[in-house]
């Protein structure tokens, strides 16, 4: 029954290694299910209430399950299937959107709330469907061999969870399982690095974007002033927390907390830059950093003060979301001091993270205003994922190596070619045609800073 398997992470190997009973009670379920083989008490019944009786026979877990986001919101993971000893399957659905929902909500959610280790969709190949309805556009958009093109297309995929696709036929099994492994973003070429600094910064909101400024130079002042060490500086933001990650190579930390500990001395004006290092461009981008982050600090002060104005008028409305924000705050934090000094973070690095994050507010317009197709909403999504790991990247040699510009230079080559896709559906609205319009420009800006060859304007 099993004859194909799309793999991510890894996942179908931890599988077949590691939970053997359930990958043989899954085979039986499909087995069940495909040949009519399930009984049910009702006599008309979904396809989705036969497979999930089908799992049920077979001892898994049936029990909705939901889950609470970060803002309190109840959120159901129904939809990612029964579960089993950190497994969860579904069945594909006749749906061209199913794909792009299940792999970027369903699944998602159930893995990042630790619902299951491993998600599984469950869809036929090309010859287990009629060979009557095999043109029907429909069955061949929510094919196996559909859902493979489209994942090996977007591949590196910019997804952060492991999930297997599994293609079953109505025809005996001559040859061994086929497996596609589909290669992540996540994954490195290199020997896995040592993380030598993990820093959580709590900012309050007037600090937020110039303390992530200030936390993201410390990449330029490492490699400029300790060019021979081989490490790598992460930031990642999750609301007002933001973490800054310092991985090395060798695993030495001395070199790198000690420019770590001469970066605070700067930042917090206990000492001047030119004490630690002779390189005058350097002291100069810092300088330029500082100036930057004092701008930031005024303009969104003016904001807050704006803010509290209309809070004062509508008090009433928002004691739930101060109880909220009150309940959050209520762990351990680390403050940060932000001191500013006005005489002295590239500012051109500050306007192409702006154009990163306003490339991500157009593919979220493009979500909403076009077509749910997996052929349009996929890459979209994919997009997404892939620019939010660079919002915050200021290094012009990572942001042009990564596979997040081969992705939007690929999305953008998508918009141009008129007989695409996505490109007949931004033809189809004209608010969707200003919105590509506007995410070629900010392509171009941000290919013109990197150092990657821009494209013809959008028409």
């Amino acid at each position: 029954m099993i004859s194909s398997v799309i793999s991510f992470m890894g996942a179908w190997e931890k599988i077949r290694d590691h939970k053997t009973a359930e990958l043989e009670s899954l085979r039986l379920a499909i087995e069940n299910y495909v040949n009519g083989n399930v009984t049910l008490a009702e006599e008309a019944f979904s396809y989705r209430e036969a497979w999930e009786k089908a799992l049920f026979d077979q001892g898994w877990d049936l029990s909705e399950k939901s889950v609470f986001n970060n803002t309190g919101r109840k959120v159901s993971v129904r939809f990612a299937g029964p579960t089993r000893n950190g497994l969860a399957a579904q069945i594909g659905l006749n749906n061209p959107e199913f794909l792009n929902r299940w792999l970027y909500n369903y699944a998602n959610m159930a893995v990042r709330h630790d619902l299951c280790e491993v998600a599984i969709l469950v869809v036929p190949v090309g010859d287990s469907v009629p060979e009557n309805d095999r043109n029907r556009t429909i069955n061949r958009r929510t094919s196996f061999e559909h859902y493979l093109e489209q994942l090996e297309m977007l591949s590196p995929l910019s997804l952060g969870i492991p999930f297997v696709i599994i293609g079953y036929s109505k025809h005996p099994q001559l040859f061994e399982v086929t497996v596609y492994e589909i290669e992540s973003e996540y994954a490195s070429n290199h020997e896995p690095k040592n993380v030598v600094v993990n820093k959580s910064i709590e900012f309050p909101p007037e600090y937020h974007q110039a303390g992530v400024g200030i936390l993201n130079f410390f990449s330029s002042y490492l490699s400029q002033n300790y060019p021979d060490q081989d490490a790598t500086v992460k930031i990642e933001q999750r609301g007002m927390n933001v973490r800054m990650i310092v991985e090395s190579e060798d695993g030495n930390s001395e070199v790198i907390e000690k420019a770590l500990h001469e970066y605070e001395q700067i930042m917090t004006g206990k000492e001047s830059a030119s004490k630690f290092t002779n390189n005058d461009k350097l002291v100069l981008d810092m300088r330029s950093e500082l100036r930057v982050a004092k701008a930031r600090i005024e303009s969104q002060q003016d904001i807050m003060l704006l803010q509290n104005q209309k809070l004062q008028t509508s008090e009433a409305r928002v004691d739930s979301l101060l109880s909220i924000v009150g309940i959050g705050l209520q762990r351990e934090s680390v403050p940060i001091n932000v001191q500013v000094n006005p005489c002295i973070q590239n500012h051109i690095a500050i306007m192409v993270n702006s154009d990163v994050s306003e490339s991500l507010g157009c593919l979220s317009e493009l979500q909403e205003l076009l077509s749910k197709d997996d052929d349009v909403a996929l890459p979209i999504s994919d997009l997404t994922s892939a620019l939010e790991r660079i919002e915050a990247e200021q290094n012009t040699d990572v942001v042009r190596k990564s596979s997040a510009m081969a992705k939007f230079s690929r999305f953008v080559d998508s918009l141009l070619d008129k007989s695409s896709s996505i490109r007949k559906a931004v033809d189809a609205t004209q608010q969707g045609y200003e919105v590509a319009l506007d995410l070629v420009k900010k392509y171009n800006k941000v290919a013109s800073w990197c150092g990657l060859p821009t494209v013809p304007t959008f028409e």
